[in-house]
């Protein structure tokens, strides 16, 4: 049996350690880049859609236009209750203490679709849309009047208004566009 010196076994545990830290940050490269979109953050969420009591197929670029219209809901919910008072969609991208901030930035990351919200302080209503660049894409108008009841309408072809069908309901489980 071969005795191993302290030299050698010293090289020994730092060539591991190097191997070691090798393997850890090619597993962790792929799971930061993997949440760094919309688009992918989107392609791993579960999104379930209900129209006329039937689920909605969704594209990719759907998913994602929906999961926008849909945090931004929630987030002015929040701004509601803890400001009594709506929040810009600056304000929701940039980030507000007590309510948090959007992930990403629907105006610079979601190349398929324009969005826009619109804000009345003095009757507490909101609006957002999210209206397709593109022709095949379905358009989502979201709203809300004064109580905790939201509306999300959608057009199968064009850009949305509350005058088009509204969705049943949603369910979004996994990661989502907000964060703390």
């Amino acid at each position: 049996m071969q005795r191993l010196t302290n030299g050698v076994l010293l090289r020994f545990l730092m060539g591991f350690c190097a191997l070691l830290a090798a393997e850890i940050s090619v597993a962790v490269l792929p799971a930061q880049e993997a949440n760094s979109t919309p688009q992918a953050v989107a392609a791993k969420a579960q999104v379930k859609v209900t129209a006329d009591g039937a689920e909605l197929t969704l594209k990719a670029e759907e998913r994602v236009a929906l999961m926008f219209v849909v945090a931004i809901d929630g987030m002015e919910e929040n701004c509601g209750i803890v400001f009594q008072r709506l929040c810009t969609l600056g304000e929701l991208t940039n980030g507000i203490s007590r309510v948090g901030k959007l992930r990403f930035d629907p105006l610079k990351t979601d190349p398929n679709y324009t969005y826009k919200l619109v804000v009345q302080q003095d009757s507490g209503k909101w609006e957002v849309s999210a209206s397709p660049k593109k022709p095949g894409l379905k358009g989502f108008f979201g709203m809300r009047g004064r109580g905790f009841s939201s509306e999300v309408h959608y057009n199968p072809k064009a850009a949305a208004t509350e005058m088009d069908k509204a969705l049943d309901g949603w369910e979004i489980g996994g990661d989502s566009f907000t964060t703390r």
